[in-house]
């Protein structure tokens, strides 16, 4: 028999068993916001000869996911699907200037997550990339709302303004040393932070920042850096 799981986004918690899915999307089953930039449907839970998959129904927005502490990390594009086996994942994904989180939960998983340390080479599991302490200040600025409300399910990533003035640098330096840290994750194997037409820089700071969360690069006991910062920090 499929053990049970649950979707939790924000307030909302969702509760399914093995005869049951559920969508998620702007028009589905739960619905998550009505965004014009997000998929009516993009994501579905669902059972399948006894094991729960989480899809990504969608047609162009990537859905990351990733353990709790990080152990695990995949990007999931439209089309693909992964199984629910382990006891909880964190599931982020943009949609326009919007952010959003959704935690699965799986009562009776089938995996433990591993440990960092004995992660073999692979597309899926990686071993965090260290940031310098500049790089990590830049991304601290760009995660702290959802650093500051976690697990609240909607969030909207700050403008490269708004995260300079909060760093007291220049806008100038900020999209620099943006352009450096998403070059080091890139050259890491850390998908869709590559610039380009196809990208836009909105979207690569809304990866950016799903990416940083999901393995453990920041955490809300970082965010007393900022406020350390004064006039003379300025880079």
């Amino acid at each position: 028999m499929t053990a049970e799981v649950t979707i939790e986004f924000g307030d909302v918690v969702y509760d399914l068993n093995g005869d049951e899915s559920v969508t998620l999307g702007r028009a589905a089953d739960l619905v998550v916001d009505d965004n014009p930039y997000l998929h009516r449907r993009l994501l579905q839970v669902s059972a399948d000869s006894g094991v729960w998959w989480l899809a990504n129904i969608g047609q162009s927005i990537p859905v990351s996911v990733a353990t709790d502490q990080g152990e695990f990390q995949a990007l999931l594009g439209p089309g693909a699907r992964l199984p629910i086996v382990f006891p909880r994942l964190r599931v982020m994904f943009t949609a326009g200037p919007n952010t959003y989180e959704v935690a699965i939960t799986c009562h009776g998983s089938l995996l433990s997550p591993a440990d960092p340390s004995d992660a073999v080479a692979g597309d899926a599991t990686r071993v965090p990339l260290a940031l310098t302490e500049s790089q990590k200040l830049l991304v601290l600025a760009l995660a702290e709302p959802m650093l500051l409300n976690p697990g609240h399910g909607l969030t909207t990533v700050p403008t490269s303004a708004v995260a300079a003035e909060r760093l007291g640098w220049p806008v100038t330096t900020f999209n620099r040393k943006l352009d450096a840290v998403c070059e080091k994750l890139d050259r890491g194997g850390v998908d869709g932070l590559r610039g380009g037409a196809g990208n836009l820089a909105s979207l690569r700071k809304s990866r950016l920042v799903e990416y940083a969360l999901l393995a453990r690069l920041v955490s809300a006991s970082d965010l007393v850096l900022l406020d350390r910062i004064g006039d003379s920090s300025a880079p």
